[in-house]
């Protein structure tokens, strides 16, 4: 599939780092030094649900299909 390599619709991780930052943003009180947020973050990922991950998984082919769409590109599936 032509598309860019760095597109944030095809890159899963992006969307694990979304799932990550919203879930240290919503801490309180919030991390007020570099080692703190080092903790939080790592607190965070411990903490993360895999269903999250599961779910990124199981929808790149529904992704990659809308992405090709979007772009008008013939979709074989």
């Amino acid at each position: 599939m032509a598309w860019p390599a760095y597109s944030p619709d095809l890159n899963p991780i992006e969307n694990l780092w979304d799932a990550l930052g919203r879930a240290e943003s919503s801490r309180f009180p919030p991390p007020a030094t570099l080692i703190e947020l080092e903790t939080a973050l790592q607190e965070e990922w411990r903490l993360l649900n895999s269903a999250v991950v599961d779910h990124l998984i199981e929808s790149m082919s529904r992704r990659c299909k809308l992405c090709r769409q979007m772009r008008g590109d013939h979709v074989p599936y």
